[in-house]
This record gives structure tokens, C-alpha cells and sequence, in this order.
């Protein structure tokens, strides 16, 4: 009886100790999923912001490509 007992707290012992290791491994799985999605919206940001940018130098510089003109043949 005592030794059936004794089986059966090592069979409990064991199930836990693997449930806690199958959690953690499931945390960290999901925590560097989370770091992956992180690192990729903010390359895409990165590049959104980096497009927005030279668009706005284009339109600068387009600008000034124009008055310079209307100065040069003095439509100004």
C-alpha cells in the first residue's frame, strides 16, 4: 500500500515537473514570437517612415527645381 502510494506521488512529481518544463518552453516560444512580430511592424514602420521622408525631399526639391526656373527665364 505505502509502496502504491509512493508510485504514485513519483508518477504526480513527474507530471508536474514535465507540465512546468512544457509551460516554459511554450513561454519562451511564444516571447520570441512576440519579439519577432515587434522587429518586423517596426522594419515595416522603419520603411514606411524612410518612403514618407524622400517624399517630401522629392517634393522639396521638385519645388526649388521649378522656381528656379521661373527665375532663370525670369516668369517671376
Amino acid at each position: 500500500m505505502y509502496t502504491c502510494y509512493l508510485a504514485c506521488l513519483q508518477l504526480v512529481n513527474q507530471m508536474v515537473l514535465n507540465n512546468r518544463r512544457m509551460y516554459a518552453d511554450l513561454k519562451s516560444k511564444l516571447l520570441l514570437g512576440d519579439i519577432d512580430r515587434r522587429r518586423r511592424l517596426q522594419q515595416q514602420w522603419n520603411k514606411g517612415l524612410d518612403a514618407w521622408k524622400q517624399l517630401h525631399v522629392d517634393a522639396a526639391v521638385n519645388q526649388f527645381q521649378y522656381v528656379s526656373l521661373l527665375q532663370i527665364y525670369h516668369w517671376v
